[in-house]
C-alpha cells in the first residue's frame, strides 16, 4: 500500500521517471516480507524484483523494459520452477 501511495505522489508531482522503479522495489520488498509465511522461493523472486527496481532507477528511460523483465519474465520463470518443484510430483 505504501508503494502505491509513493507512486501516486510521484505521479502527482510529475516525477513519473521513477514510478516504474519504485513499483518494482516496493513489490520486491513485499515479496521478501511475505516469504516468511509462504514458499522460500518467493524470497528469491522478491530479491530479483528489488534488484530490477534499483537498475530501473539507474536507467530511468528503460522502465518499461524492467517492468517486462520483472513482472513478466521473472514471474514466468518463477511459475515454471514452482510447477516443476511442487505440481509434477
Amino acid at each position: 500500500m505504501v508503494g502505491g501511495i509513493v507512486s501516486l505522489i510521484l505521479i502527482y508531482r510529475n516525477q513519473t521517471d521513477l514510478v516504474a522503479a519504485m513499483m518494482l522495489i516496493f513489490y520486491g520488498l513485499a515479496l521478501v516480507n511475505v516469504s516468511k509465511f509462504t514458499f522460500n522461493e518467493v524470497h528469491y523472486l522478491g530479491i530479483a524484483e528489488i534488484v530490477l527496481g534499483i537498475a530501473a532507477a539507474l536507467f530511468l528511460y528503460h522502465g518499461l523494459l524492467f517492468w517486462t523483465i520483472g513482472f513478466g519474465f521473472c514471474h514466468i520463470v518463477y511459475g515454471i520452477i514452482m510447477y516443476k518443484k511442487y505440481d509434477l510430483k
